[in-house]
């Protein structure tokens, strides 16, 4: 039996989904994006009602900021208050209400849960369109401003005490798709670094990450300076980008159920492929635009991957 629930949010327009061998049940979170422009009318509050969020908002004050790319400007929110009065779970969203704009916003975090509690920060990659929320982060937002945020969203990734340990976990993002994407894999990072427990570190995480030139690939920085050997990321550059001096980790073109195949059949605790047992222990997140997401998240399902959760912004 199929079971539809459709809900929506600011964030992105379109589904998360989870495909369960057991019952069939297919979960649909249908949200919307102000980050690219699209969808502007209708209201963040409105679409969002049945969406989880926090009873409470915190004010927070922003502390630093700064393009990290041509169209994408980077946020530091702050609380100075001790303990940490909120939290959240890596993969959610903020509402933003800000000074002077009727129109709350709604941003992924893109730092991980452990970070906000050891420092009391989050941060946000706000892309540049037409929504008064972005316009405001980037012609007017200045540090010192003070917002209030709330936390919502059902697009996150759970405890990793919850995976059954070996597991393969696939990030799939396109352009901006990649901010939810990052908080998950910043916490993953967090808690293999500071945990006594070995079991995680037989997690294998792959991130594949489309953009349309180098430019555009946020936090490649920070994924290259894991640097670890149960994480490994991969890069697509939709344009020629002429001039970009390439790498193995960057390929051109768009990801591919082909380049998605590969990394669902490798097994690198066995002497050879094992495509079942990879299908059973992979879970994928999937966050971009809607070519890419439509035609991956189908191909997945085909293949008969368990685990598929995937959210859009269209």
């Amino acid at each position: 039996m199929l079971k539809l629930i459709a809900l929506s949010r600011h964030i992105c327009y379109g589904c998360l989904v989870k495909m369960s061998p057991m019952n069939s049940q297919v979960t649909n979170f249908c949200t919307e994006s102000s980050e690219d422009g699209a969808s502007k009318t209708k209201d963040h509050l409105t679409v969002t009602s049945l969406q989880s969020r926090d009873p409470d908002t915190h004010d927070v004050a922003v502390t630093k900021m700064s393009m990290i790319s041509p169209t994408v400007k980077h946020l530091v929110l702050s609380t100075s208050e001790r303990p940490v009065p909120f939290s959240f779970k890596a993969g959610q969203w903020i509402d933003m209400h800000i000074p002077g704009v009727d129109t709350v916003g709604g941003f992924s975090i893109t730092s991980s849960p452990m970070h906000l509690r050891r420092t009391g920060d989050i941060h946000l990659a706000v892309k540049n369109s037409e929504s008064p929320p972005s316009m405001w982060v980037h012609t007017k937002c200045q540090v010192g401003i003070s917002v209030s945020i709330r936390v919502g969203g059902d697009f996150f990734l759970p405890p990793l005490d919850q995976f059954t340990m070996p597991t393969r976990i696939l990030f799939i993002a396109g352009g901006v798709g990649i901010n939810p994407l990052s908080s998950m894999i910043m916490e993953i990072r967090d808690n293999i670094t500071r945990s006594t427990i070995g079991a995680w570190k037989q997690l294998n995480v792959t991130l594949l990450f489309s953009a349309k030139t180098h430019e555009e690939l946020i936090f490649r920085e920070e994924f290259d300076a894991i640097k670890a050997p149960w994480f490994k990321p991969i890069y697509f550059l939709t344009s020629s980008d002429k001039g970009y001096s390439s790498s193995s980790s960057v390929k051109y073109g768009r990801i591919q159920i082909q380049d998605v195949l590969a990394v669902l059949q490798q097994d690198d605790r066995s002497k050879g492929p094992n495509t079942n047992k990879a299908l059973n222990q992979c879970h994928v997140y999937l966050c971009g635009p809607p070519d890419m997401t439509n035609t991956l998240q189908h191909c997945l399902k085909d293949m008969g991957v368990e685990n598929i959760f995937f959210e859009k912004w269209w």
